[in-house]
């Protein structure tokens, strides 16, 4: 089965086949089997097209991984999921404002719950 998000990756870019197979030091024919057969490259050249392209390289070839794999790199993106703003920590919001640099923008009507919270003021004052 081809490859479609890597030879539109390569069309969107404006390269050939030949291109991508000298920048990375592999052979036309090779690149032209990720291509039209889908044949999954060595982890080494995966990198290197990813790194060519600006593309993430489970993008380009989401079957390379385990399950366990992607279940590994997705837990170490996300951290912790609140499924409503009221279920987050009235200390995570104080210390998410303390670390403003430069400005806290509230929309008001989602924010209200924030006028309730005499640390969040304080914050706001400071």
């Amino acid at each position: 089965m081809p490859n479609e998000r890597l030879r539109a990756a390569l069309l969107e870019r404006g390269l050939t086949l030949d291109e991508l197979a000298d920048s990375i030091d592999v052979d036309r024919k090779t690149v032209e089997r990720w291509v039209t057969t889908g044949r999954t490259p060595y982890r080494r050249h995966r990198y290197a097209v990813a790194a060519r392209l600006g593309l993430d390289e489970t993008y380009l070839w989401p079957d390379a991984f385990t399950p366990d794999q992607v279940a590994g790199a997705s837990e170490s993106e996300i951290l912790t999921v609140y499924p409503h703003r009221w279920s987050v920590p009235s200390d995570l919001w104080r210390r998410i404002f303390e670390t403003a640099e430069r400005e806290i923008g509230v929309l008001v009507y989602s924010g209200l719950f924030l006028s309730e919270d005499a640390g969040t003021h304080q914050v706001f004052r400071d």
